[in-house]
């Protein structure tokens, strides 16, 4: 509540300071006569290469008035600045683009800055986010604030406690960042905010002329961002040696954007220096920006890789706002007389859109260059998820992970905490406590933890980190089953920290790792009780872990299932994976072979589904996997029919790939009843076969019905009939008129009435409907 509220009021500060600036500030530059900048009353930033204002003039008077920045009435002006004592007369005309241009830039600097923080806001609740959406909401009001600065002049009095937001927002970055003396902090913030009210003082009383306040305070600016930066960097304790890097990396962000920028801007007040200098402040936007949510992810700051990466696209960046800001300057102060401005701006944008698509190859080769491809953490998975059906102990298959954790992130040690009462023949699993401190504050934060991360003064917070510490963890992946804490996968021995694609594979490894000790811990059961019926009961139990216990809500469709199995087990699989805000997957397959070994198949299948569409790859890589996995493990003995299909509710389109399994029939709004076409090979049969997806449109009202070869195989061995497609088909036009739900429930009357006794193979209908 407390972080909403200051969230609200920020906007409404922001909403109020931008309306009575940027309106005023793009009417002034549009006639602003000068070709260099002023502050207060002084000419200090030059516009173009060839200025008349003299540098430090003072402005008295123009057309015998005193100018109150009233650009807009005027378009000639006679002005008298004054000099070493000299006073000098100068006309002008009102015909600078360049300040219009610089308007612009800021302003949309400043939506920027504000959007990119609000979507952050929405998008992630890590405390890391936290302090990225405080420092651009500061950048973003001071953004505004230099448009008061130089075209409006009504907010001079608020521009030194405004500019102080910067500071102040870069100290609680730091003091969140690392542990500190309370003495020290106060301190710190006593003096940001007694400097900004004292200067803002100073302009409402004319104690001294503003060019001199704004002098000052840039100084102490660039004072107070060194000792940030410096502060961030010096750490004595040496359980946070790991950190170091870390704040090495938001360090060098500090001085990159905030002390370089403004330092230029501060040298420009002793020296005339070249119009570009004035596009300095595009570096504070350049780095929060280009680093932004990826810099201040707790999982990246600290990684070699990540570091290495990050600098060279920073590098970039600025290399892109300098051009922006010279091709600006340049073409309209010497190509505005030949080229009409579409012409320019036209131009302009070609140029711009060379250079981005330019970045964005660098920014992919570096991918491929520092890190490893996606494939290898691909494959990775798909060789976990054979070991985890092995026909071994836990011991060995957990050997067996780490040993192909070592080759692929020189990780040399996990281990799994499970929130169980069951006891596991090996040290790297611990059972937890569900009350535990471990259990209660993942409960609570929702998130990896790595060395990188931050934990409060509270003393469950800081039990975990004591514990983290002490038992050499470098990174804590929580796992999740609806919405509910399973267990936590320790991350031991890497001695690097851990980039982004790492984090997205190990969070995919928590998955599988969960499933083999929920494996390991049914087939000890099942060893220890050497009973066939035992194997239904516990194959079973592995099943019905894999699939989804109730639909997802808000997904644009609306589900009725039903499932029967022949016996105990199934051969059967279904899932609904939501992939992200927009798409949900939508499985059904048919499985061959009975008893614990389809239930372990089937628990491979469910991993290697689940964790490629958690990476977002496309379905078609997806059930390529998967055909790889049957066909080098099991050599064509263990076969799979399958219909995975990606719906979009935004689009209402779903991409699709039926591999072998039984046409989906659709029932359209307009009550016609048909199937889906597009059908490719069985899985497991030939390596070598190749999977391509088709797209399907739907309407809001059609259906859509999957079943297995369980429904329509039912045959009555007496009188020799079978239930048929015929029969599905008859029960479906009876029933055209009736929701999905009526639907589903008369092809269960169906089969009650063929005689549940002929029931000779699973039975698994999925009946959607399509808001």
């Amino acid at each position: 509540m407390k972080k909403r509220i200051l969230f609200y009021s920020f906007s409404i500060i922001y909403t109020l300071i931008f309306v009575l600036t940027v309106p005023d500030g793009y009417k002034n530059a549009v006639t602003y006569p000068f070709d260099r900048l002023l502050v207060g009353n002084t000419f200090l930033y030059r516009l173009h290469d060839t200025p008349h204002a003299l540098f430090k003039a003072t402005l008295k008077t123009c057309n015998s008035r005193t100018l109150n920045n009233d650009f807009q009435t005027l378009t000639d002006w006679e002005c008298i600045s004054t000099i070493n004592n000299t006073t000098v007369k100068q006309h002008y005309k009102s015909n600078n683009k360049v300040a219009l241009w610089l308007v612009l830039i800021l302003t949309f600097s400043s939506i920027l800055l504000i959007i990119w923080a609000a979507g952050i806001y929405y998008a992630r609740k890590d405390m890391f986010a936290n302090l990225f959406i405080v420092i651009a909401n500061a950048v973003a009001l001071n953004c505004l604030v230099y448009i008061d600065l130089f075209f409006v002049h009504r907010l001079h009095a608020v521009y030194p406690a405004v500019s102080s937001l910067v500071p102040l927002c870069l100290f609680y970055i730091v003091f969140t960042m690392k542990e500190s003396n309370p003495l020290v902090k106060t301190v710190c913030y006593v003096i940001v905010l007694v400097t900004g009210i004292v200067l803002s003082g100073t302009v409402y009383c004319n104690v001294l002329p503003f060019e001199k306040v704004y002098q000052f305070n840039g100084i102490i600016s660039v004072v107070l961002f060194i000792i940030a930066a410096i502060m961030l960097v010096c750490e004595h304790n040496n359980h946070a040696r790991f950190l170091i890097k870390r704040n090495i990396v938001v360090a060098g962000a500090i001085v990159a954007g905030g002390v370089l920028p403004f330092a230029v801007l501060l040298a420009g007040t002793y020296h005339d220096m070249q119009p570009s200098t004035l596009f300095s402040l595009l570096f504070t936007i350049a780095i929060p920006v280009s680093i932004g949510n990826g810099l201040l992810a707790n999982y990246s700051l600290g990684s070699v890789a990540n570091l290495q990466k990050n600098s060279i696209s920073m590098v970039v960046d600025i290399i892109i706002a300098v051009v922006i800001s010279t091709g600006l300057f340049y073409m309209y102060n010497f190509y505005s007389i030949l080229l009409s401005p579409p012409i320019i701006i036209g131009l302009f944008l070609a140029i711009m859109l060379i250079i981005l698509h330019i970045r964005m190859l660098i920014i992919r080769a570096l991918d491929d260059i520092i890190f490893l491809k996606n494939d290898e953490y691909s494959l990775s998975l798909q060789r976990i998820a054979e070991i985890i059906t092995w026909p071994k102990n836990l011991k060995e298959k957990l050997d067996a992970i780490e040993n192909e954790l070592k080759t692929l992130i020189k990780v040399k040690k996990i281990s799994y905490a499970i929130i169980d009462n069951y006891q596991y023949n090996d040290e790297r699993i611990i059972v937890l406590d569900e009350d535990s401190n471990l259990a209660s504050f993942f409960k609570k934060r929702n998130e990896t933890i790595t060395s990188a991360s931050f934990f409060s003064s509270r003393n469950d917070e800081k039990a975990v980190e004591e514990y983290i510490i002490t038992n050499g963890i470098e990174a804590c992946i929580p796992v999740y089953i609806n919405e509910s804490l399973k267990g936590i996968l320790f991350v031991h021995n890497k001695g690097d920290y851990f980039t982004n694609v790492e984090l997205n594979f190990l969070s995919m490894l928590a998955l599988q790792v969960h499933q083999l000790v929920i494996n390991s811990k049914a087939l000890t059961e099942y060893i220890n009780s050497r009973n066939y019926e035992k194997e239904l009961d516990l194959a079973s139990y592995i099943q019905v872990r894999l699939f989804p216990k109730k639909p997802p809500q808000d997904c644009g469709i609306q589900f009725s299932i039903y499932s029967r199995p022949y016996l105990k087990v199934t051969g059967d699989y279904y899932d609904i994976i939501p992939v992200d805000k927009n798409r949900v997957a939508v499985v059904i397959a048919d499985i061959s072979g009975h008893g614990l070994s389809a239930a372990m198949i089937l628990s491979a299948t469910s991993a290697i589904i689940n964790g490629m569409l958690k990476e977002k790859k496309g379905i078609d890589k997806v059930v390529a996997e998967l055909n790889h996995f049957l066909t080098i493990r099991y050599t064509g003995f263990e076969l799979i029919t399958l219909f995975i299909g990606l719906y979009n509710k935004r689009t209402r389109s779903m991409e699709y790939i039926n591999a072998g399994h039984i046409a989906p029939l659709v029932v359209s709004k307009d009550k016609k009843l048909y199937h889906l076409e597009g059908r490719s090979k069985i899985l497991g049969v030939d390596p070598m076969a190749q999977y391509y997806s088709s797209r399907y449109s739907f309407s809001a009202g059609d259906q859509m019905i999957l079943y297995t070869d369980g429904l329509t195989d039912l045959y009555n061995s007496n009188s020799d009939i079978t239930f048929g497609e015929d029969s599905l088909n008859e029960i479906l036009n009876q029933s055209l008129t009736k929701p999905i739900e009526e639907k589903i429930h008369a092809i269960t009357e169906g089969i009650v009435t063929f005689g549940q006794e002929y029931i000779k193979d699973d039975i698994t209908v999925i009946g959607m409907h399509f808001d």
